[in-house]
């Protein structure tokens, strides 16, 4: 799953007022972009 992939779902199954919504991607946006940046894997 990608990032952007991941972004989606989670707006997707976000419930509440927009403005919650819109606070939440804010947040975690840069979050998952960070090791990706990096060069950082995630091992499984």
């Amino acid at each position: 799953m990608t990032i952007e992939e991941y972004l989606d779902e989670l707006l997707a199954r976000s419930k509440g007022p927009a403005a919650e919504i819109r606070r939440l991607l804010v947040e975690t946006e840069p979050h998952p972009n960070e090791p990706a940046r990096s060069g950082a894997g995630i091992s499984r």
